[in-house]
């Protein structure tokens, strides 16, 4: 499977859950009043199968492990949407046009869409995918990315560990503009580094109930 064949799938997976679906089928995963059915997870399941070689996933646990991973990224994308309520975080239609764009230049003309159907993904599920990554990219940057303290000390000390690459890459050849490249892959550096303890205190300020009687019914099945 290509990189981008797995970016399809993963942003798929993300994909919002229907209201309609919720109403119907009993829910497995429960922040507030948001719910995750088990329709949907059986369908993120399926989908998340396609990265897999049909021999792997005949080996029960290789497809438990599969079946943990997706309730895993099931739950924080639910916890993310109901962060994004209290927030008032939304993604607008020009932050999709501006994804979009940036998603299709990888792919030559009409190979888009090719990959989406090789990959059995729909277009609209692909694309509530990427809106619900571009909600959980604004809810990050809000709560942790903008409250990152870069200090002038850290930014000597990067340069002279990084300097051969950053000079290679440095984008106009002013100073500040360096500067500005190191406070971003600063940025990003602590980002990933709080990330984990970040989520754990979402966890904390938002509950997350699961069915245990459904879960055991679809893991003691797997």
């Amino acid at each position: 499977m290509t990189v981008v064949a797995a970016v399809i799938i993963v942003g798929s997976m993300l994909a919002c859950g229907d209201p309609e679906t919720q109403n119907r089928d009993e829910y497995l995963i429960r922040v507030r009043d948001n719910a995750v059915t088990v329709i949907e997870f059986q369908r993120a399941v399926e989908l998340a199968k396609a990265a897999y070689p049909h021999s792997a996933l005949q080996n029960s646990d290789v497809l438990k492990a599969l079946q943990k991973r997706v309730l895993r990224e099931l739950v924080e994308r639910t916890i993310f949407e109901e962060r994004a309520k209290d927030l008032n975080i939304t993604v607008s239609p020009e932050d999709m046009d501006k994804a979009l764009e940036g998603v299709k230049k990888d792919f030559p003309d009409g190979t888009f869409e090719e990959t989406l159907l090789e990959q059995a993904v729909s277009y609209p599920s692909w694309e509530d995918g990427l809106k619900t990554r571009l909600m959980i990219e604004k809810v990050v940057n809000r709560d942790l990315v903008s409250n990152i303290v870069i200090t002038t000390d850290e930014i000597e000390a990067y340069y002279r560990n990084h300097w051969q690459e950053l000079e290679k890459s440095r984008p106009d050849g002013t100073a500040a503009s360096l500067d500005e490249t190191i406070i971003r892959n600063l940025r990003r550096q602590k980002a990933e580094e709080a990330y984990e303890g970040y989520v754990h205190k979402l966890h904390e300020t938002y509950p997350v109930e699961i069915n245990t009687e459904k879960w055991q019914g679809i893991f003691g099945s797997g």
